[in-house]
């Protein structure tokens, strides 16, 4: 079977460098014992033997140059090889802290009004979720915008008998735990998600870890935490694949 451009790598005394390469000292060989032989006033024996040895000389430099560069080529592709990591191996070996968790949209506490929480939904349009902690700033629950559509119908419909500004003055007086409580009472998986909408996750577990936990539960939403369960920023499933393509 005829060599092709794989067997010129496999078999360097192959390689059209190197048989350039030797044509060139050949030439040169050639070329030179006619004037080794007048200028020295040497008999051609001599002359061919010092002209073979440098030649010779020449040839093992040549040769030494192009088999170091070869096997140098070799070693970096083997050294490449090496340090290119599955994507498993890559979200075993980083925690959720290094993956730089991104901040937090905002905080609310339970005793928060519902007003507050309303206007602030209609402020920044662009989120989708705040994090709810108590007093001490540790991780309570994640709502989503969704909750407090529902729980405003919900008081709507229960009120629609009494006059607008009774109906506007007794939601103004509810909290954000009113908001739970209400979800919770409706005792409805889908409706659950929605103050359950991400899980907490300690910052030094490992992101196969996390990856894994978001699955298993069904989120796409991670709220990471320290030590003594106080929120530093929160990751998302997406971020989990970005991590994956970044080169290593």
């Amino acid at each position: 079977m005829a060599a092709g451009p794989m067997d010129e790598d496999k078999h360097p005394f192959m390689s059209k460098h190197l048989i350039l390469v030797l044509a060139l000292l050949a030439t040169l060989l050639i070329t030179l014992i006619p004037i080794f032989v007048v200028l020295s006033g040497t008999d051609l024996k001599d002359t061919l033997a010092l002209t073979f040895g440098t030649f010779g000389a020449w040839i093992g430099a040549g040769a030494a140059y192009f088999f170091g560069r070869e096997n140098l080529r070799e070693a970096t592709n083997s050294l490449l090889k090496m340090s290119k990591r599955t994507p498993e191996e890559i979200l075993q070996a980083t925690t959720l802290r290094e993956m730089k968790p991104r901040d937090i949209p905002e905080r609310f506490h339970l005793d928060d009004k519902v007003k507050k929480l309303a206007d602030w939904f209609k402020k920044n349009v662009e989120n989708y979720f705040v994090l709810i902690v108590d007093k001490d700033e540790k991780y309570q629950s994640t709502i989503n915008e969704e909750a407090l559509y529902r729980f405003i119908n919900h008081e709507s419909e229960t009120n629609a008998d009494k006059p607008y500004d009774e109906i506007r003055n007794a939601f103004n007086d509810k909290n954000i735990q009113d908001i739970i409580t209400f979800i919770k009472s409706q005792k409805k998986k889908e409706l659950q998600t929605l103050i359950e909408y991400a899980i907490p996750l300690n910052e030094d577990i490992k992101a196969s870890a996390a990856n894994d936990m978001l699955e298993n539960q069904d989120k796409k939403l991670a709220i990471v935490v320290d030590a003594e369960n106080k929120p530093t920023g929160f990751i998302t499933t997406s971020d989990i694949r970005r991590l994956l393509t970044k080169q290593v």
